[in-house]
């Protein structure tokens, strides 16, 4: 059973039924224990008698339920509250294409001078190492 706009809580409803109800009359935000302690109030029941576990139990029921949305601070309102969100587009790039292929045809393509065997070869400015 589920509490609708114009419904009347009721004792005899689920816990998160009326939580939800509460909520929605409400129209704002509470602090989870003051909520717990309004709707077991109104089912006959004081949230003082009621142990850690047992807490923590209605807390994680409350927790689990999609109806609810926790805005902080330990307080809950509900999600139909939040703006919906807006869709989001992703963008994905493309790879740039891959540049083709050098063919190297001959050793001048890679800029080697090329020595022949017994030839001495030029001396460069960058590397002016002797070689024995």
């Amino acid at each position: 059973m589920s509490v609708g706009v114009d419904s009347v809580l009721e004792p005899g409803l689920p816990f998160l039924d009326l939580a939800y109800g509460m909520l929605h009359n409400e129209g704002s935000p509470l602090y989870y224990r003051e909520l717990f302690a309004r709707v077991l109030a109104l089912k006959g029941e004081d949230i003082a008698q009621l142990g850690p576990e047992q807490i923590a139990a209605l807390y994680t029921d409350f927790n689990l339920d999609h109806r609810f949305h926790h805005v902080g601070e330990g307080e809950w309102g509900l999600l139909e509250w939040q703006p919906r969100a807006k869709s989001r587009v992703v963008v994905v790039a493309q790879a740039p294409k891959a540049r083709p292929e050098r063919r190297i045809e001959s050793m001048d393509d890679l800029g080697l001078a090329v020595v022949e065997e017994g030839e001495p070869a030029e001396a460069n400015e960058e590397n002016e190492e002797e070689w024995d």
